[in-house]
């Protein structure tokens, strides 16, 4: 009579300790059996994720409204992410409303933080129960490092096929054709200054009245050609000192 006792007494520790473990499990995962006071909301995002994962919270206003209920990839679209949300029903979720991956403190616990739209229509209907991923602080600002980092690399690209030893030499060599017709411009000037100084002796005589309008305007477009080309040998000087600022501009 004895030994049965003992086998009752330790079948029943056995079951509580069972039962008791089973609760753990539950109360530990966050498992509910109330299922049917959450909405299911969907969210579709291509962004990084790091730091979440099912059973994560989610929280509005610093209150716990729900949870992360599966992760997982988007079968019909190529690198998006599926996250499936539990939420209270009694929670009133605006149309176009987001969420964003948050954590308690520097090294606190992630979470999802809701962000509601003023704007938006309370949502009624399961079928409208989609809500987006916004980037967080870091997230944003790892963006834009990245896009600065491509524009630089490809200035600097552009910076290195202009300054290639190919380019050089074509600009030295158009620099040094430049610079030879700069100097014969004072001649060329000399010797249409010359000329027209005859035309104009003709034109006091009486001859070539009719081309006094052309030799005119032939003499101002000149005159132009003499400024351009003194503009243009000041900025192959400048060119020719240092070409970087000459071509992007000075840093201010």
């Amino acid at each position: 009579m004895e030994r049965n006792v003992n086998y009752v007494l330790i079948g029943g520790i056995f079951f509580a300790i069972l039962i008791g473990l089973i609760v753990f499990i539950l109360w530990f995962g966050r498992i509910s059996f109330n299922e049917d006071k959450f909405r299911i909301y969907t969210i579709t995002t291509s962004y990084d994720i790091s730091g979440i994962a099912v059973k994560t919270p989610i929280k509005y206003k610093g209150i716990t409204i729900g949870h992360i209920k599966h992760i997982g990839f988007d079968t019909t679209q190529l690198g998006v992410v599926k996250i499936t949300l539990l939420i209270q029903r009694s929670i009133p979720i605006a149309k176009g409303s987001s969420v964003l991956i948050d954590s308690q403190g520097l090294a606190g616990l992630s979470y999802l933080a809701l962000r509601q739209n003023p704007k938006g229509e309370i949502i009624v209907n399961d079928d409208d129960a989609v809500l987006t991923l916004d980037q967080s602080f870091l997230g944003k600002l790892s963006d834009k490092a990245d896009s600065a980092l491509e524009e630089m690399l490809g200035v600097l690209g552009s910076v290195e096929k202009l300054l290639s030893e190919k380019n050089v030499k074509h600009i030295s060599s158009t620099l040094t054709s430049l610079d030879q017709f700069s100097q014969s411009l004072p001649a060329l000037s000399s010797n249409i200054n010359r000329a027209l100084e005859s035309i104009n002796g003709e034109l006091e005589n009486g001859a070539g009245a009719m081309i006094a309008p052309t030799l005119y305007q032939t003499q101002k477009s000149l005159q132009n050609l003499d400024i351009l080309l003194q503009k243009t040998s000041n900025l192959l000087d400048k060119f020719d000192d240092n070409p970087y600022p000459t071509i992007f501009g000075e840093k201010k």
